[in-house]
Parts: C-alpha cells; sequence; structure tokens
C-alpha cells in the first residue's frame, strides 16, 4: 500500500527534534486525522499516551508508543502550539494518503527565478505531483532548482530516474 498507493496506517505526521532537542512535527499530510484536528510544521510534541517524550527516548519507546496498527485505535498527544498553548488531543489512527510533494513554491532573487521543492517518497504517486509541479516551474520560467529532500526516505529507483529527468530536462518526459 505504500509504495503503490501511497498509503500508511497512521495519524499523518512525521518527527524530528529541534536545536533544542524538543520533538516536534516536521511535516502534516493534508486531510490526516493530524491535519483534521488542526495540527501544524513546528507544534512540539509533550507527551504520547501518557508518556512524557524524554520517558519514550530514556526506555525507547518509540517502536511501541503509538499502540497497535489498527484502524480506528486511539493516541493521544499532549501539543504546545507556537502560541504556547497546551492542548490535549484524541487521534483516531486511519488509512493516511502521503503527499510526495510536501511544498513547492518559485521565489524571484536578484533577478534569477528559483523553484523550490520539498519532495517526501519516491513512490508511484509521485509521477503525477512531480509532473505538475515541473510544468509549473517551466511555465514561470525557473532558472535555479533547490530540490528539499530532508524527509525523503526513499522509494522506487524508477521515479528517482523519472525525477532526475525532469530537472535536467529531458525530452522524454
Amino acid at each position: 500500500a505504500l509504495f503503490e498507493e501511497g498509503k500508511y496506517l497512521g495519524l499523518g505526521f512525521g518527527i524530528t527534534y529541534d536545536t533544542n532537542d524538543e520533538c516536534r512535527l516536521k511535516f502534516v499530510y493534508e486531510g490526516s486525522p493530524a491535519d483534521e484536528v488542526g495540527l501544524v510544521r513546528g507544534d512540539k510534541i509533550l507527551n504520547i499516551n501518557g508518556r512524557s517524550i524524554e520517558e519514550i527516548e530514556y526506555y525507547n519507546l518509540w517502536d511501541k508508543i503509538f499502540g497497535e496498527e489498527e484502524v480506528g485505535n486511539i493516541v493521544g498527544l499532549e501539543i504546545e502550539g507556537f502560541n504556547g498553548t497546551v492542548r490535549d488531543l484524541d487521534l483516531t489512527k486511519e488509512w493516511v494518503t502521503i503527499d510526495t510533494v510536501l511544498h513547492n513554491d518559485v521565489f524571484e532573487v536578484n533577478g534569477s527565478k528559483i523553484g523550490y521543492l520539498v519532495f517526501n517518497q519516491f513512490l508511484e504517486l509521485s509521477r503525477e505531483e512531480l509532473g505538475l509541479v515541473f510544468s509549473d516551474f517551466k511555465s514561470q520560467g525557473i532558472d535555479e532548482l533547490i530540490l528539499d529532500l530532508r524527509y525523503n526516505s526513499g522509494g522506487h529507483l524508477s521515479i528517482s530516474q523519472y525525477l532526475a529527468e525532469l530537472i535536467s530536462g529531458a525530452d522524454n518526459v
């Protein structure tokens, strides 16, 4: 389901640690349980299922802390937003569709148009998403490209090849 359909069972976010060793959301998939309750990139996770992040780290609970891999499984989160507001949330695991293109934009810097693409995974559904982004880049006449792969965990070699062809401007794309 993951590599062919771009779906996984979960809550719809990725986590990372910031420079202060605080556990934060690095992205939230559109339409996911996390998105539906208003979680956003940068929100700080304080607790998962009643356990602090420090406790989860100390006892190495990451493989177990989100509970069983079943649709309908409820996960309790304590989240601190940017404004300092703390919320207790219960999110229900569902099938989440991955956004392989997390963000794209075009910036103008010193007379040059720079395309920026945050690409999450090399999945079969990426082909269409990448095609649309590069079509937009072409119509806007970008001069340079920033390809952000910080959150990319791999996938199909054929999609990485397709991305390389899009970047190079190969005629067979």
